[in-house]
């Protein structure tokens, strides 16, 4: 064994330790109470849960580990093997003693799928870390098309999607908050909430994609550790069309959107510190897009606010991971989610750049790529502009790619090597 490949064997044991831990802590932790089903109308189709983010965590969970047991020599059979076993007992041990856990069969084979895709990865890693010219032609075609894919696909998630009446209020004028307080008004639309049933939901529908607001009224407890919803207007499988809501002392509006039609979490907007030391007292709390942004109001006297969430595709993050705690609008969260998707791109072309010596056709395929990002979205779907951050972290990323490779190439490969496939090698 030549010191590289021992090295290998020792980078790929501590990454598959560590993903082993991070696996065991995702999956054997206890998770929320499960909810009581009772309280749901048997109209209720998904009361509760983000499928389509466990479908993506579970294969995204399983990928480090099928990577790190490849790098370390384990054989591709017997590594997959061993993470269809580690995924079964999981899921025994959440069907009996985890409690907040859902075991499922669909987990297994997701697991399994995200294993194989990083022993696949593990089998290739010279080859993906140090390809040759035309490997990295192929690669940085792929993930440049990669990148696309996954900004435009995360911009058409943020887009609103409202769905077909019937719809019916579940919070409304007249309706009890706790531990004390109540709304006294609540409208969506200019259309007054007064009953469980929406009436004109097919103007207000049209109304909300116009930008027309929702108004909840309330009086509310001086209790900052209170979270409910001051509003709530949802169809007929009682998911939620538009919200309005407290959570502790902030206050947040979202709006069904393609992301979480597709069972993804909702993107809120949020308005921090509307019901701290209030007292009792009634404040006004206003939710729109407006565009391209969701955007949240809080009138209480003279004391007015108002948030802005611009929409753009630095939020995927937020259609995947909890928000409580980061925030969506969340500087550090968005910008690490956008380097992430972009340094791929940026590495391979980068290569492939220097390798062909082709370096003014790359460069009019990174502005491509980067144009396509981080301005056409915009254009054509109702989203807000990029920030300004967003077009530096991107250019930033492929700077730092430009600099890795760079510095690769000029110590690590000797010359006779780069024209030789590192598939071949691999």
């Amino acid at each position: 064994m030549t010191p590289r490949d021992s090295t290998a064997t020792r980078v790929g044991i501590a990454l598959a330790v560590i993903a082993g831990g991070l696996i065991a802590y995702a999956t054997l932790t206890p998770g929320p109470p499960p909810v009581d089903r009772s309280l749901y109308g048997p109209v209720c189709v998904i009361c509760d849960g983000t499928p389509g983010v466990d479908l993506i965590a579970n294969i995204v969970l399983f990928v480090p580990l099928g990577l790190g047991l490849a790098i370390s020599g384990v054989r591709s059979s017997r590594a997959i093997t061993a993470m269809i076993a580690l995924s079964i007992a999981i899921e025994l041990l959440q069907y009996r003693f985890i409690q907040g856990r859902d075991a499922n069969v669909v987990d297994v084979v997701t697991n399994t799928i995200g294993g194989a895709v990083g022993v696949v990865a593990g089998q290739h890693w010279r080859a993906l870390v140090m390809p040759d010219a035309r490997a990295s032609r192929v690669l940085g075609a792929i993930a440049g098309a990669g990148l696309l894919a996954t900004i435009w696909t995360t911009a058409w998630a943020l887009t609103p999607s409202l769905p077909n009446p019937p719809w019916f209020s579940i919070r409304s004028a007249g309706s009890p908050l706790q531990p004390s307080g109540r709304v006294i008004a609540a409208s969506v639309a200019g259309e007054p909430l007064t009953s469980d049933s929406v009436h004109n939901a097919e103007s207000i529908r049209a109304g909300l994609l116009r930008g027309a607001p929702v108004v909840a009224r309330t009086i509310v407890s001086s209790n900052t550790d209170q979270s409910t919803h001051l509003l709530q207007v949802v169809d007929g499988a009682i998911d939620d069309v538009v919200v309005l809501s407290r959570a502790k002392a902030d206050a947040t509006f979202s709006i069904r959107n393609h992301g979480r039609a597709a069972r993804l979490r909702e993107v809120a907007v949020r308005l921090p510190g509307v019901f701290r030391a209030i007292g009792e007292d009634t404040v006004e709390i206003t939710g729109r897009i407006r565009d391209g942004s969701l955007v949240i109001g809080a009138r209480r006297r003279v004391d007015i606010r108002e948030a802005v969430l611009r929409l753009t595709p630095r939020l995927g993050w937020a259609l995947l991971v909890p928000t409580t705690r980061v925030g969506t609008e969340s500087v550090i969260a968005g910008a690490l989610w956008l380097g992430v998707l972009v340094f791929p791109f940026a590495y391979w072309s980068a290569r492939a750049a220097r390798l062909s010596g082709d370096r003014l056709r790359w460069a009019v395929a990174r502005l491509l790529v980067v144009v396509g990002c981080f301005a056409a979205p915009s254009f054509l779907l109702p989203i807000g502009d990029s920030l300004w951050w967003e077009w530096a972290v991107g250019i930033l990323t492929i700077g730092a790619a430009e600099a890795i490779v760079a510095s690769s190439l000029g110590r690590r490969e000797p010359q006779g090597q780069r024209g030789r496939s590192s598939f071949d090698a691999s």
